[in-house]
């Protein structure tokens, strides 16, 4: 009887705390479009947002869109999911050209091309809020607006040709 009872009050301990110390975690699907199409290979970044100064939780989440547009975010590596509550989002695409150095960028400057508008690149600039459930991603498409140019940015240093 006693070791049902050591059995038990462990189990009760453990009952409810999502793995390793972590939230309870939801599987849900999202999508992302840009001028009313699906946006395939777009980063997408998740900030939890929390009146809960104590809150402990806020890890970011990420995902990757796939070809119709969809993703599924995980805040932690080796589990699919995250928990519920409401996320500040940034969503980006870039056309990086071949023999672009990330590490050393002045190596070989290159113009790197934004598929989608830039200010979505930056949680706090993007504006796009989402609440996630244990009923899915609200709202469930995240619908983003180009104003129909593409910017380019040069990386690296660029050489002025008066300069000495």
């Amino acid at each position: 009887m006693k070791f049902f009872s050591l059995f038990a009050f462990s189990a009760f301990l453990l009952c409810g705390c999502g793995g390793s110390g972590r939230p309870s975690l939801v599987v849900v699907t999202g999508k992302v479009t840009l001028d009313g199409k699906p946006l395939e290979g777009a980063s997408i970044a998740m900030k939890f947002v929390s009146d809960d100064p104590d809150n402990k939780y806020g890890r970011p989440s990420r995902a990757v869109s796939d070809s119709s547009g969809q993703f599924k975010p995980a805040a932690y590596g080796d589990a699919e999911g995250i928990p519920t509550g409401k996320y500040k989002v940034a969503i980006y695409k870039q056309e990086i050209p071949e023999g672009y150095n990330a590490e050393d960028p002045a190596a070989n400057p290159v113009n790197i091309k934004w598929i989608t508008p830039r200010y979505y690149s930056d949680i706090d600039t993007s504006g796009i809020e989402i609440e996630v459930t244990s009923d899915g991603i609200t709202p469930e498409t995240i619908a983003l607006q180009s104003n129909g140019s593409v910017e380019v940015q040069n990386t690296g240093q660029t050489v002025d040709p008066n300069a000495p």
